[in-house]
């Protein structure tokens, strides 16, 4: 028997059909992107949507230390950039000094910068958590899909949309079209990334899609 994951999954997939964008993609030396719209990144073959994006950025190379060169490696940091429209993205550091960007680290600061078509843009980077044990960043993959997770994050035709947030949104919206207090919290239910993800999709449903959905859950008991 289908469940209501099944579901899920089928809603998802085609809602994350995103149309590509063709932007360049210049990272200074020493930076490189593993992790693009939670996806591991492949033969540097960045898959951009039109819209918002969700990088992981990380710092591999050397810095002026006073009057010599020194090896650093910075943890990872994640940040949303909204490229709609553009064609060009320069990634590079706040400082080719190793004590500035050592202690921005340290502080859990910003350390890149961006540039979208020559224009620096304004960014909310992070460092990203890291994993417990030795190894805090051997996959950075599966630290990205906790962090969206903890936040209840997800890709929604190019935005990336906190699924709370949004949903409050949609039913203020309800609420005010139909002049009743309306709100889709379940009894007795723990609010899992799952059912939150249901509650968006069927907010944003028409109402024939409503009815749709409704004969689905029917036929499957």
């Amino acid at each position: 028997m289908k469940t209501i994951n099944t579901l899920l999954l089928a809603v998802l997939a085609s809602a994350m059909s995103y149309s590509a964008q063709a932007v360049e993609l210049d990272l200074a030396s020493g930076i490189s992107a593993p992790v693009l719209n939670g996806k591991k990144v492949k033969d540097d073959n960045f898959e951009l949507v039109a819209g918002e994006n969700q990088f992981v950025f990380e710092f591999a190379g050397e810095l002026r230390d006073n009057n010599r060169r020194k090896y650093y490696s910075a943890r990872p940091y994640i940040v949303t950039l909204d490229l709609t429209g553009a064609k060009t993205l320069e990634v590079g550091l706040i400082s080719n000094k190793l004590s500035k960007i050592e202690r921005n680290v340290n502080k859990k600061q910003p350390i890149f910068e961006f540039t979208v078509d020559g224009k620096q843009v304004q960014d909310s980077q992070q460092m990203l958590p890291p994993a417990e044990g030795a190894f805090p960043y051997s996959n950075v993959p599966l630290l990205v899909e906790n962090f969206n997770k903890e936040r209840g994050l997800v890709f929604d035709s190019g935005k990336v949309i906190e699924l709370k947030a949004e949903l409050a949104k949609l039913e203020q919206g309800e609420a005010v079209a139909s002049g009743e207090r309306k709100t889709t919290t379940i009894a007795g239910v723990t609010e899992t990334e799952s059912t939150l993800q249901l509650k968006l999709w069927y907010l944003k449903a028409s109402s024939e899609e409503r009815k749709n959905f409704k004969r689905w859950m029917i036929e499957q008991d």
